[in-house]
């Protein structure tokens, strides 16, 4: 009997080596794939870099390398492009499991997140993380993606593409959470998109912050085999 496959989806300035340790755990019960989005990591750039282009994008792999619906296990923005593209195309997606997902967007709060992805006071202030993002993107300019980045979070916050209505279509198994100590992504609105939700759970980690550094990758086993099994 084959495994049941996890799609991992990073999310920004990320890429899929983030999930290195994770899956490792995962491999005994899981076939665990996990991918950059354009721009990122070991993935070739694109000429669009948005919520819009990667939902088209994991759509289009999944329509590709899955002959039936997967199962997706989305960090940060891999959790909303995940939602996203379910929105869209909710026939390619079995079950979906978001951490660390911000879904409360406007234009203040893009102004607030993309002032902090200022790629030379990055370089001037926080050395060892310019230092980490140079090893994460070995195709790409890091700069670049911090500066991409800085915009696609400003075109999200004017335009959200995911609201409450669309996700409450998606009739598939969600499961939204977050670290208890997220300073990113509040309780509230995790809590709005579960309730949304026709198949929602939720889960909270404790003693855990937004960053997926931070992430206790036997802790986050635990959640996933409850949610996945």
């Amino acid at each position: 009997m084959s495994k049941k496959k996890i799609l991992f989806l990073h999310g920004a300035l990320g890429a899929a080596s983030q999930f290195d340790t994770l899956i490792l755990l995962n491999q005994n019960d899981y076939d665990c794939i996990a991918i950059d989005f354009p721009g990122h990591g070991h993935q070739a750039p694109s000429s669009d870099f948005s919520i819009d282009y990667f939902t088209h994008y994991l759509i289009q792999f999944v329509q590709q390398h899955f002959n039936e619906p997967i199962d997706v296990f989305g960090y940060s923005m891999g959790g909303y492009i995940a939602l996203n593209a379910a929105s869209q195309q909710p026939n390619l997606f079995k079950q979906i499991m978001t951490l660390g997902t911000k879904f409360d967007w406007n234009p203040a709060e893009g102004i607030k997140q993309a002032a902090l992805l200022n790629a030379d006071k990055i370089a001037e202030k926080l050395p060892h993380y310019a230092a980490y993002l140079t090893q994460l993107h070995p195709a790409h300019d890091w700069k670049k993606v911090v500066n991409q980045t800085a915009v696609l979070i400003q075109q999200l916050s004017s335009a959200p593409p995911l609201s409450g209505t669309s996700i409450a279509q998606i009739d598939i198994p969600i499961c939204v959470g977050l670290g208890d100590r997220d300073q990113m992504v509040s309780l509230n609105e995790t809590v709005d998109v579960y309730k949304q939700c026709k198949q929602g759970s939720m889960y909270v980690v404790p003693n855990m912050h937004h960053p997926i550094e931070k992430m206790n990758p036997n802790k986050m086993l635990t959640y996933m085999q409850w949610f996945f099994s």
